[in-house]
């Protein structure tokens, strides 16, 4: 019970550890890394590069799989290239093992105490997310200390030294240990630590724990195949190329395992087996990111294989996934590019209403009611979402975001609004057989053509830089004066009608209708 417990208590903290040094890092660098990966991706060599190094600053794969699948869901990254990226985290994510293995456990409580100190007390955001990483620095290795310390007495234990012995006879069995593990605690880094951990306590050598860290690559895939379940198509492409590459070359090693561990030891320190398992868990990753990179068009193609039951694209705002959650910031890209798509509704429900009443189409009716639930739908689905990333810990940044996509939220709900009660004029027009002249339907028509200008400068915002978006604003300012002043015409106008009896009140008052709601949409 006491090796149990201590385990378990060391497990806790460097699973803590892992998550704080990891967010405290993302939230410093997050938005820069999303640039990089974004901007280096020229070939697959740059994006094995981008890969490598956004994963070993964050360290986690996940998060960088979750930023590319973000960028090919939103049409700004192929596939291929998504995959190269992918290759470069799968050595990134070694460089978790080569920092346990350089043994600075003894500096563990300093910097825990630093990191604390900093995070409680600093007012700086970006001072208190250096606290957050350090503590989490420290609390990993804290971590490790005391699993190295529980499983000290497993060292004199004749049956745990003849399982490990089975692992070394026979690999293949070691390889389905480490597989199962890895799937049980849904970590890589984990299980590669808690293997170190081992060898830093002369609990197991080096060639007993080779074949767990082949095993710990495939079982690491499995855990992201698992998590992808309910993701988009490319997310389940992505999770099936990791799994095709870590699985083929898991068992290219374990066929050539003596080559394999000669190359490791011959690179690596004697009689440090913890620095032998960190460099095996490297040069394997490196080697198969070697061996498939030129093999990645293939393998992007095979994946199409390897996905079953139908795929989600049809579905409404399939991108909004609870992977993309992992990373907030990719999240709140995806919600981005949802309400570009609930915008766009908008502007085609425009058009509809323009066709309905200006050429009395009645099909146009039932189309309006569509596109009307539809994005009643989104509204809900996009609400549900925001409040899912809300439960998460934001940076200060991306937290400032969170109101103002509720606020373009109520803008299109209200646009929608405006679109209905033009909808309900157009219908009364038709059941009681009235139809504006054609000075009336030419006055509309310029209004129709204003407001749909305003409402697409409006959808551009959400895709250009901040700099152009204040010349864009002052354009849809200007556009939306000149629709506010011609309302204030048209009203005298459509007056001056009714006084003169060339029109009918009721058209009259239609007509006043629609100028309003056109100038509350262009608001």
């Amino acid at each position: 019970m006491d090796i149990f417990f201590a385990l378990l208590g060391g497990l806790g903290l460097f699973l803590y550890g892992m998550d704080a040094m990891s967010r405290g890092i993302q939230r410093m660098a997050g938005p820069h890394l999303k640039a990089v990966l974004h901007t280096l991706t020229a070939n697959r060599f740059v994006g094995v590069f981008s890969g490598t190094v956004a994963t070993a600053i964050v360290q986690s794969s996940s998060v960088t799989t979750v930023m590319v699948v973000g960028f090919v869901n939103a049409g700004l990254m192929a596939l291929p290239q998504a995959i190269s990226i992918i290759l470069g985290a799968h050595i990134g994510t070694t460089i978790t093992a080569q920092i346990i293995a350089f043994r600075i456990q003894n500096f563990a409580l300093p910097i825990i105490a630093i990191g604390a100190i900093l995070h409680l007390f600093a007012k700086s955001d970006k001072i208190r997310d250096i606290g957050e990483a350090l503590f989490g620095f420290g609390a990993l290795f804290f971590g490790i200390t005391l699993m190295g310390a529980a499983f000290d007495p497993l060292k004199e234990n004749n049956t745990f030294h003849a399982y490990l012995e089975m692992f070394a006879t026979y690999p293949v069995l070691g390889l389905l240990a480490g597989m199962f593990i890895t799937i049980v605690v849904q970590s890589s880094s984990v299980t590669t630590g808690i293997t170190i951990a081992l060898a830093i306590s002369s609990a197991i050598t080096f060639e007993q724990a080779v074949p767990l860290i082949l095993g710990e690559n495939i079982g690491t895939t499995v855990t992201a195949n698992i998590a992808a379940i309910r993701g988009s198509y490319v997310a389940k492409q992505a999770a099936r190329a990791h799994f095709i590459i870590n699985m083929i070359g898991a068992f290219l090693a374990l066929i050539f395992v003596k080559p394999f561990m000669q190359l490791v030891l011959e690179v690596s320190p004697l009689h440090d087996a913890a620095r032998q398992i960190a460099n095996a868990h490297t040069i394997f990753n490196v080697l198969t990111t070697l061996l498939f990179l030129p093999l990645i068009g293939s393998i992007a193609r095979i994946t199409d294989y390897f996905i079953f039951g139908k795929s989600r694209e049809k579905e409404e705002l399939y991108y909004l996934e609870e992977t993309s959650l992992q990373d907030p910031g990719t999240a709140l890209d995806q919600v981005k590019m949802s309400l570009k798509e609930s915008c766009g509704l908008a502007m085609q429900n425009l058009k509809l209403v323009d066709a309905s009443i200006l050429q009395s189409r009645d099909a146009s009716w039932r189309e309006m009611t569509h596109a009307r639930e539809k994005i009643d739908r989104y509204q809900s689905r996009i609400t549900e979402y925001l409040e899912k990333i809300t439960s998460r810990q934001l940076s200060q940044e991306h937290s400032r975001l969170i109101p103002k996509f509720v606020r373009i939220l109520h803008e299109i709900e209200r646009i929608a609004d405006y679109e209905s009660k033009m909808g309900e004029v157009a219908t009364r027009l038709s059941s009681e057989g009235r139809a504006f002249k054609g000075v009336e339907k030419k006055e509309l028509q310029i209004l129709f053509q204003k407001s749909y200008e305003v409402l697409k400068m409006s959808h551009g915002l959400l895709s250009i830089p901040l700099a152009e978006a204040r010349k864009t604003v002052s354009q849809i300012l200007d556009k939306y004066e000149v629709i506010r002043s011609q309302k204030d015409k048209l009203r005298t106008k459509n007056r001056k009608r009714v006084l003169s009896h060339q029109t009918q009140i009721a058209l009259a008052n239609y007509h006043y209708d629609i100028v309003s709601s056109l100038e509350e949409i262009a608001k």
